[in-house]
């Protein structure tokens, strides 16, 4: 019954409201424990998945002001930006596979897009470490097409309504006015068109994007081009570099040098 409920995320939303944040928590948790029996079989990723989307949940009973004053991004350096509520963290360059080179058009195809995020080797310069598991950002309700305004059906949409503060843009022009938000927002280099997400649609040769001028999530062919926005799960906070840095190489470098210099004028012996 409880499972049924939940998979219309507008009836969620509703129901949530009317029995208050404890009916609501009641409701998350049998839920959360009756569909982590059910989906077991299909892998970590899929339940990681669920597990977010009930946590979305959660807090959109709470209000959407109350969800967006909750929400925080914090920049960890190294051109990495740590999302605290859906634990994972995000490359600040928005279009970084223009940067790199990868896009120098600007957009993929999401067959393309699925391969620079597979294969991305990132440098964390602020802790020498090299990132190499990301991904395309995933979509949690693939029936929640539309202007998800509190941003429970994907990353991106929590990403646009929450964590940016967006609002839905209806207007029909694709190209202005480009979205603003007094939110805090330490990306650089957001483009406001189409974002591919890592999510297949039901049928085949269609895949789950995000519309970054209008707030809309919707379904298009894996042959059009979109932007590519990199994420990795959990946080890059604490991690530490197992490769020396240069100046310890230096220094290593200079004690063997000393001790081969001693040995070489060591008095031979009478």
């Amino acid at each position: 019954m409880f499972s049924k409920l939940l998979t219309n995320p507008c009836m969620t939303y509703v129901t949530l409201c009317l029995i208050g944040p404890l009916g609501a928590a009641l409701l998350v948790h049998r839920t959360d424990r009756f569909t982590a029996r059910r989906i077991r079989r299909e892998g970590r990723d899929e339940l990681q998945k669920t597990k977010k989307y009930f946590g979305l949940i959660a807090v959109a009973t709470l209000g959407f002001g109350s969800a967006a004053s909750q929400a925080a991004l914090v920049d960890r350096g190294g051109g990495l930006i740590y999302d605290d509520v859906l634990n994972v963290t995000w490359l600040q360059d928005a279009q970084y596979a223009v940067t790199s080179g990868a896009a120098p058009f600007g957009s993929l195809t999401w067959g393309d897009a699925k391969d620079f995020a597979d294969g991305l080797s990132y440098v964390d310069t602020a802790r020498g470490v090299v990132w190499d598991d990301w991904r395309l950002p995933q979509v949690y309700d693939a029936g929640a097409e539309g202007y998800d305004v509190f941003g429970q059906s994907s990353e991106l949409a929590y990403m646009y309504y929450i964590n940016l503060g967006y609002t839905p843009n209806y207007d029909p022009h694709t190209y202005d006015p480009v979205p603003t938000s007094s939110a805090y927002n330490p990306f650089i280099n957001i483009s406001y068109r189409g974002y591919w997400t890592g999510s297949e649609a039901p049928f085949a040769g269609r895949a789950w994007y995000e519309h970054f001028h209008f707030g809309f999530g919707g379904v298009t062919g894996t042959g059009d081009y979109n932007q590519v926005w990199a994420v990795r799960d959990g946080d890059v906070a604490g991690a530490v570099s197992s490769v020396p840095l240069p100046g310890t190489f230096g220094l290593f470098g200079a004690a063997l040098g000393l001790a081969g210099l001693l040995r070489r004028r060591k008095p031979a012996a009478v």
